[in-house]
């Protein structure tokens, strides 16, 4: 009987993270690929979208400096995108697949106790 190992370790490139919430007006339109929930924090989720346009600065995180390098992407190429309350519930909404454009309008009333939330206007926009 003959065997072959089997590799348990998947081997991936990192994508970089997309940095909407900087400032006002930032844009990425894309087609949302993946919805991952947090194993730490249920119902927080991250978003991988396939890059269309986006004026927002990416950053990919180097592990031996421990420090975020801005990254240029290509369009088609994958970036990470933080999930928020607004943008849960919005991306609660759209199916994978789906084409997305997301624009930061800034952030909401502070109350007590609580962060001023991020605020966004998601659209889901027809090929």
């Amino acid at each position: 009987m003959a065997k072959t190992k089997v590799n348990t370790q998947i081997a991936f490139d990192p994508a970089p993270n997309v940095a909407l919430t900087e400032k006002e007006g930032s844009r990425l339109i894309g087609i949302l690929k993946k919805k991952v929930e947090s194993t730490v924090y249920p119902g927080n989720f991250s978003y991988l979208i396939a890059v269309e346009d986006t004026d927002a600065p990416t950053r990919l995180y180097d592990k031996e400096t421990e420090t975020l390098n801005d990254v240029d992407v290509e369009e088609g190429e994958a970036v990470w995108l933080k999930g928020t309350s607004v943008l849960n519930t919005a991306f609660g909404q759209i199916e994978e697949g789906q084409k997305v454009e997301i624009i930061y309008t800034g952030k909401g009333e502070k109350k007590q106790g609580r962060k001023a939330p991020f605020l966004f206007d998601v659209f889901k926009v027809e090929k």
